[in-house]
């Protein structure tokens, strides 16, 4: 039964993350954008930031933004994080899951976020806690792995209500 509960956790985070995805990115259009980022990134090769806080743009639109406490740049293509809040906004701008992350390593390349040690993703309906993680930014799809804990807060209330007061 605890078995099942991890993989509707899984597969309940996949199908948001999935359902937010936006038009896929053609191969060239994609290395083109990397390549940008990695020359444009705001810190330099085998430095460090303390306090980074950056956007992230997709189409004139407001995708994320990043704040993070310690950000190190190991190479010309990985940034180390730590204590990463990552959030993520809807369509409309609005402000739509948190991302919590204590050790994270951000790949500029293929733009996939990844975290060995346990991490926090909150929504206004949900809050999921899971042992590691594996964003893929672009396609918006997440990989968990280890063990999962999801609260589901309202569940019998329609999706964007909020509760009567």
């Amino acid at each position: 039964m605890k078995l099942r509960a991890e993989y509707f956790a899984c597969a309940l985070v996949l199908a948001f993350v999935v359902s937010r995805g936006a038009v896929a990115q053609t191969a060239p259009a994609a290395k083109n954008d990397a390549q940008t980022l990695i020359t444009n990134f705001p810190i330099p090769v085998h430095e460090k930031g303390d306090g980074v806080g950056f956007p992230y743009w997709e189409d004139g639109k407001l995708k994320m933004r990043f704040n993070v406490e310690v950000m190190e740049r190991k190479d010309l293509e990985h940034v180390a994080m730590t204590n990463a809040k990552i959030i993520t906004y809807d369509d409309d701008q609005n402000a739509d899951l948190i991302l919590l992350l204590p050790v994270s390593v951000l790949d500029l390349t293929t733009r996939i976020l990844t975290s060995d040690k346990p991490f926090v993703m909150k929504k206004t309906d949900f809050e999921l806690m899971g042992d590691s993680l594996q964003l893929d930014t672009l396609g918006r799809q997440a990989k968990i792995f280890g063990k999962v804990k999801m609260v589901i807060y309202n569940f019998n209330m329609p999706v964007g209500k909020e509760p009567a007061k």
